[in-house]
């Protein structure tokens, strides 16, 4: 048998004007205004495109169970969400919720751009 699998990344946990920080496994963040519209707009689409779940998967965290939440609750059979902790995000160690500004003045412009090109794990991050 067949099965699709969807994975979905959480909304936005920033608006427009405010501080955006590296935010991972130890900053539990509700979605912001426009997550949670992200989130309405993807269940939308998922209704409307009769894409039914048997299996709702999501992380502990706030952001992502509400996402899931989101989803679910325009599904025409809801499914009860299982919390997997494997789904939780990187750990960013010493810069969790730091500034951008604040993360390069620490590792360096080499480390980020390495971690974004080649999957490096900056010093102080854990990537399970």
């Amino acid at each position: 048998m067949a099965r699709d699998i969807y994975i979905v990344r959480h909304g936005n946990t920033f608006d427009k004007g405010d501080v955006v920080t590296r935010v991972g496994a130890r900053t539990d963040l509700p979605l912001s205004s426009s997550g949670r519209e992200q989130a309405r707009k993807l269940a939308s689409y998922f209704n409307t495109s009769g894409i039914e779940f048997s299996t709702i998967w999501c992380s502990p965290l706030t952001r992502t169970r509400q996402t899931a939440a989101c989803i679910n609750a325009r599904q025409t059979r809801p499914v009860d969400i299982e919390t997997k902790a494997f789904l939780t995000e990187i750990d960013y160690g010493p810069d969790e919720n730091k500034a951008e500004d604040e993360v390069v003045a620490r590792l360096g412009q080499a480390a980020i751009d390495a971690w974004d090109r080649e999957g490096l794990v900056p010093d102080g991050w854990q990537v399970d």
